[in-house]
């Protein structure tokens, strides 16, 4: 789904949901959550280790590379009406996978 906005020449430019897309340059410290947000993360918070298991990968190295795709998700399905259309976990799936790709593309630009 897609949403079209005119600008002030009158063009119109379609605005696609922003959790389908990764934001590239995304700083790590972002706006806390509200207190709302707190409470659905942490009553969701097994499906970060949950994509962890299922992706064989160890807990204590990688927890800290996907939790902040999570908190994203969490963010993005909160203010984006269009996001919640789909499955909480399918949003927080796709944003700690953006997460995971970039610490390997992070990790083996090291070591050229």
């Amino acid at each position: 789904m897609t949403h079209e906005q005119r600008d002030t020449f009158g063009l119109i430019h379609r605005r696609y949901p922003s959790f389908l897309f990764k934001e590239e340059n995304t700083m790590l410290c972002e706006v806390p959550l509200t207190k709302e947000q707190q409470t659905f993360a942490t009553a969701h918070h097994s499906l970060v280790y949950k994509f962890l298991n299922e992706n064989r990968l160890p807990e204590d190295e990688f927890y800290d590379v996907v939790i902040f795709g999570y908190l994203k998700a969490v963010r993005d399905y909160f203010s984006d009406l269009t996001a919640q259309q789909f499955t909480f976990s399918t949003i927080a799936n796709r944003r700690m996978k953006f997460c995971l790709f970039d610490y390997f593309r992070t990790q083996e630009r090291r070591k050229r």
